[in-house]
């Protein structure tokens, strides 16, 4: 199988890139208290101290600066060849709220699609999130994936859960929040690397979500848990491959004991403590750590977006012979999201291999 000719064709994170979509910081929400948010984001905190963190508008100097940043980012995608899409607010209020009938919680944002959506082969695949704020984030896309599917795209949204309480634990520690009561998955669980699909047991992706995803991508793919590597939410802070043959591993989660099988043999670029740089602007509520700086994306085998703070990762990269193109991302921290997280490819070049 082949990207020739397919509206739709991911099947790593590395092939030469040639559509995407990009997110925007506008409408983006700090959501309401609920137990979803604080079993997801904040599971560490009491509830005394949960009470305490901020909820609502960022500061307005927050959205000016972060979609500045993303619209540099669409401009070097667009001078490297790249077809960009970006969310379609017309469909979603962010100041209102969203109910399932069961709980009814405050919208989120716009600014990481990885986490909604992903693309394997020729399929969209919208997630089934733990975030009661992101119940209907995926709406932003239905036109465009309405759009895809007229062109001969696969379009498979995740049963809808019903996130009750019960789903929800909150416990400090390494074990995920989120009990396996219905298929939970955050598509930025999962590391694509031809037919072997890594999917982070985590907050936001549970058992049940990976044996959904199994079962729906039948033979044509393999799905291998991870287990005790991160607990919290997403792997591509963990866990990045650049190309067959070079990954970069947070030397805080994987040792050389945890290492992926797919992983063991490949050159490795140890992300560690002394090479994380960057600063949110509200210190006390980021919910992304200063190991966003690993979360790159790349082009193409060669050239990888890089946040501009993260020198020495990029020094790093050069020395395994990878361009590295830097790109302002002065809130990843606060708004969770560096160039990979703000991203969800949705073409790029290449075969379905085996690595």
């Amino acid at each position: 199988m082949s990207s020739s000719n397919k509206t739709i064709w991911s099947c790593n994170e590395w092939d030469p890139l040639k559509e995407i979509i990009i997110g925007t910081a506008k409408g983006a929400n700090i959501p309401e208290h609920d137990l979803s948010h604080h079993a997801t984001n904040y599971a560490n905190l009491t509830p005394e101290e949960y009470a305490q963190m901020p909820k609502g508008r960022y500061p307005e100097y927050v959205y000016e600066e972060a979609e500045e940043d993303l619209e540099g980012l669409v401009g070097v995608l667009e001078q490297a060849g790249v077809k960009v899409h970006r969310p379609d607010l017309s469909v979603i209020d962010f100041t209102t709220t969203v109910s399932n009938g069961l709980w009814e919680s405050q919208q989120y944002e716009a600014y990481c699609p990885r986490d909604s959506v992903t693309v394997i082969g020729d399929t969209i695949i919208e997630g089934a999130m733990s975030l009661r704020a992101r119940y209907h984030e995926t709406f932003m896309f239905n036109k465009l994936f309405k759009q895809k599917s007229m062109e001969g795209a696969k379009w498979l949204p995740m049963p809808k859960p019903m996130l009750q309480d019960d789903l929800y634990k909150l416990q400090p520690g390494r074990d995920p929040s989120v009990n396996n009561n219905e298929p939970i998955l955050d598509p930025a669980n999962l590391i694509r690397c031809g037919y072997d699909i890594l999917y982070l047991i985590s907050n936001t992706g549970n058992e049940q979500g990976a044996k959904w995803l199994q079962n729906t991508l039948g033979d044509s793919f393999r799905v291998h848990t991870m287990h005790d590597l991160y607990s919290w939410a997403h792997v591509d802070s963990t866990i990045m491959p650049l190309r067959p043959g070079l990954v970069v591993l947070n030397a805080s989660r994987v040792d050389q004991d945890k290492v992926p099988e797919i992983f063991k043999t490949w050159d490795k670029i140890w992300y560690t403590e002394d090479m994380c740089v960057g600063q949110p602007c509200l210190e006390d509520y980021a919910p992304a750590s200063s190991w966003i700086g690993m979360n790159v994306l790349s082009i193409d085998p060669q050239n990888v977006l890089v946040p501009s703070e993260e020198i020495p990762l990029m020094k790093a990269m050069e020395q395994h012979n990878i361009n590295p193109v830097p790109v302002k991302m002065r809130h990843m921290r606060t708004l969770a999201g560096g160039p990979h997280c703000v991203s969800c490819d949705l073409v790029r070049e290449g075969t379905l291999e085996s690595y």
